[in-house]
C-alpha cells in the first residue's frame, strides 16, 4: 500500500467541514487569500468542484477553484497536522465528524466549532478530550442558499471566537488571521456565556422575523 504524501500548503492550514451557507462562505472568504480544503460532510468521495460559485448581498466574492481542494475523508490524512478544522455540519451531525476526525488530529491542530446551540463545546469535548484544543465560534451574520449556486450573505461577517483560558493564545492567533481575511473576530474566554448570548439573539431575530413574515436575513439587510 503506498504511503498518502502530506498536501503542501502555506503557513496557515485551512479545512472547512460542511458546505451549506456558512461553511461555504468562510470558504470562499478564505480562499481569496489562502488555500483552503473542503469536506461534504457526508461524502465518502471528493468533489470536483465547490459547489457554491459566489456569494452576493453584503458581500459579492466569487469562489476561487484553485485555492479549494476537495478532500475525501478516506485521505483526510493527507491535511497538514497544524490545520484548523471549521466545522459547520448540523449538530446532529457533529458527533459523528468528530469520530471521524479524531484519528488524525494533533496538538498541532484546532478544531472550531460553529453550530448554534448550548453544551455544543462540552459536547465535543467529552468526543476529543486533548486530541486537539477545541474553540467555538458564534457567526453573528445570515447566510442562505438560493436556488443557483449562490449564497446571500446579511449583515456583516463576525464571529465570536470562546476558548478554554489556556487556550487564549490560540483564539488569538485564530482572532488575527479572520481580520487578515477581512472577517472581524472577537475572543472570550466564557463559552457558556458566548453559547448563551448567540441563543438569546437568535431567539430575538427568529421571533422579529416570524412576525413580519420576512426571511431571518432581512433584520440584517434592514436593521433601521
Amino acid at each position: 500500500m503506498s504511503e498518502t504524501k502530506p498536501i503542501q500548503t502555506s503557513a496557515n492550514n485551512i479545512c472547512v467541514i460542511g458546505t451549506g451557507a456558512i461553511g461555504s462562505t468562510l470558504a470562499i472568504i478564505f480562499s481569496q487569500r489562502s488555500p483552503t480544503f473542503f469536506i461534504y460532510s457526508r461524502s465518502h468521495t471528493p468533489q470536483a468542484s465547490f459547489p457554491t460559485k459566489q456569494l452576493t448581498g453584503g458581500l459579492n466574492l466569487v469562489a476561487k477553484p484553485n485555492n479549494l481542494t476537495s478532500v475525501n475523508w478516506k485521505d483526510i490524512g493527507a491535511v497538514p497536522k497544524n490545520t484548523d478544522y471549521w466545522i459547520a455540519v448540523k449538530s446532529t451531525d457533529l458527533n459523528e465528524v468528530l469520530l471521524r476526525l479524531y484519528p488524525c488530529l494533533s496538538v498541532e491542530a484546532n478544531v472550531i466549532l460553529l453550530q448554534n446551540g448550548i453544551g455544543v463545546f462540552f459536547e465535543a469535548f467529552d468526543v476529543l478530550r486533548k486530541a486537539s484544543p477545541i474553540l467555538r465560534a458564534l457567526a453573528f451574520f445570515g447566510a442562505r442558499k438560493g436556488d443557483s449556486e449562490d449564497v446571500l450573505v446579511s449583515g456583516d461577517v463576525k464571529l465570536t471566537l470562546a476558548s478554554l483560558p489556556e487556550d487564549k493564545h490560540r483564539a488569538s492567533a485564530i482572532q488575527h488571521y479572520l481580520e487578515f481575511h477581512g472577517i472581524d473576530g472577537y475572543t472570550t474566554h466564557n463559552i457558556a456565556r458566548a453559547e448563551w448570548e448567540k441563543t438569546f439573539v437568535n431567539l430575538v431575530v427568529n421571533s422579529l422575523a416570524t412576525l413580519v413574515r420576512k426571511k431571518n436575513g432581512c433584520i440584517l439587510e434592514s436593521p433601521i
